[in-house]
This record gives C-alpha cells, structure tokens and sequence, in this order.
C-alpha cells in the first residue's frame, strides 16, 4: 500500500508540474512512427470488427474510403470484415480521439508536447459539429471535410503555431474555465481565446481563403450582418476606417449566440480585435 500510495503521489506531481504546450499540426502519418498503412485507430480498449457498434462500423468504413483504401462505403465495409485493415487503440500510440476516435494515416493531428517531462501527446483536429466522423458519419461531406482538414486548414495552423513557438495551454484552459468552458462539449470560450492567439500569424501563414479556418463565435452585438448580402462589418481597432467588410454565413443560434464563419481572406494584422 505504500508503494502504491507514493505511486500515486508521483503521478499526481507530475499531472501538476506538466507544461502542456501546442506545438504544431501536422498529419498522423509524420508524427506517430508506430502507424502502419491500413491501420485505423479507435477510441477504448482493443475491439475487432465483429464487435464493433453500428456508429464505429460507420466511422471505420467512412476512414477506409478517406484514405483511398475502397472505392465505397460497401467495399470499405467488405475490406474491415475480411481482416485486411488493423485495428489499434489511439492509447497504443500516445493519442486520444473523440467519441469513435478514428485516425488514420492522412488525418491531421494536434501535437502537444510536455515541455517539463519531454513527452508529446496527439488527437485529430476536431470536425465541428453535425454530421461527423466521430459519430459514425461517412458520407461524402464528411470525407471532404477531413481531407480539406488535412490538405488545407492542418497545414496553416500548424505553420501558425510554430511561427510562435507553441501556445502555453494551462493559462489558456484556466481563462476559458473562468469563461463557461467545461473542457468537453462546451468550448467556445477556449476557441476564441486560441484563434485570438492565432489570427495574425494565420494571416501571414496561410496562402488560402481564411474562411473557413478562421470560425469564431461572435455575440450579436460585436458583428452586423446584412440578410440578404450576407456583407458584414466586424470593429477592427487595428484599421482607421473601423469597420472591415467580410463575407459570413450564419451556420446556427444557439441561446443568443450567433455562431458564424467569417471569410477574411489575406489580414496582414498582429492583433484583430472584435468589437461592436
């Protein structure tokens, strides 16, 4: 029982001294050495195909034709029953994975590392919210989604993230606690904290529309949106003439909230600031 007791007095200090930092994004296939070509890895303990849940057959076989190894979702399923494709937990591999937890090869990954202990940890990049992957979702919205991840959003974030070295997370998951957050499905706070973190060296880093990477939760009063233009202006105190026009689209209202995706294009900011 000693032992035990200062086992668990170790791991408690470790937990506490850790320094969790976002060091990059990059695809799985880079970073976690011990993935193999047609291997999926899943969420919870080992499992074979034949005991899989309806939702994880779904997320399998949407992963097996994300990769390219099936042509459908009919071949992916035929290809996961007959043994061609390894299962693996994500724990196996040093990373977690939400709900089914797929990842595979081509999919990108955060990397966090723990600067006081030297470890590094991985989790796919998150999808948004609907129809996704980590609930069974596999259909052609799903895959794009994943592969324009993979191909366009990962790579710019990652570039982002080491343009500054790495973003520090406690401090951020303190103030995004102190916010609403609760580290699980509510993570608006700590969103907007990180692309606040972000958005500038995104603008300098990322050749592509912004649009879609940079999706923001802005509150009704610090946004006016034309209905019928979808023309919006958004208070920059960086710009003399205040207001910066951009094109948004209304994606969902939630407890007065007006979630939006805000296409910016090229920024060239240090700061960006929303305000009414």
């Amino acid at each position: 029982m000693k032992r035990i007791g200062e086992a668990n007095a170790e791991a408690h200090r470790r937990i506490l001294a850790a320094e969790p930092v976002l060091a990059d994004v990059r695809l799985a296939r880079d970073v976690l050495p011990r993935l193999g070509d047609r291997t999926i890895l899943h969420a919870g303990p080992p499992i074979t195909w034949e005991r899989m849940c309806g939702p994880m057959r779904g997320a399998v076989a949407g992963a097996i034709v994300f990769e390219g190894w099936a042509k459908d979702l009919e071949a992916a399923m035929a290809l996961a029953a007959s043994g061609a494709i390894a299962f693996e937990p994500n724990h196996h591999h040093d990373a977690v994975g939400p709900m089914t937890g797929m990842t595979t090869r081509g999919m990108a990954v955060l990397v966090v590392e723990n600067r006081a202990f030297g470890n590094r940890a991985f989790c796919t990049v998150n999808e948004g919210v609907g129809n996704v992957m980590r609930f069974g979702g596999n259909d052609a919205e799903v895959i794009e989604r994943l592969r324009w991840i993979a191909t366009t959003a990962g790579p710019a974030l990652g570039a982002a993230i080491r343009k500054r070295g790495g973003i520090p997370l406690k401090g951020l998951i303190a103030r995004g606690l102190a916010m609403g957050d609760e580290m699980h499905m509510r993570n608006a706070a700590c969103t907007s904290l990180l692309l606040r973190e972000l958005a500038g060296d995104l603008a300098d880093t990322c050749e592509h529309d912004l649009g879609r990477i940079l999706r923001v939760h802005l509150g009704p009063r610090r946004v006016v949106v034309h209905q019928r233009t979808r023309l919006g202006g958004i208070h920059l105190q960086a710009l003399d003439h205040g207001l910066f026009l951009v094109v948004v689209t209304l994606h969902q209202r939630l407890a007065g909230d007006v979630v939006l995706a805000v296409h910016l294009g090229r920024v060239e900011l240090e700061v960006v600031r929303a305000s009414r």
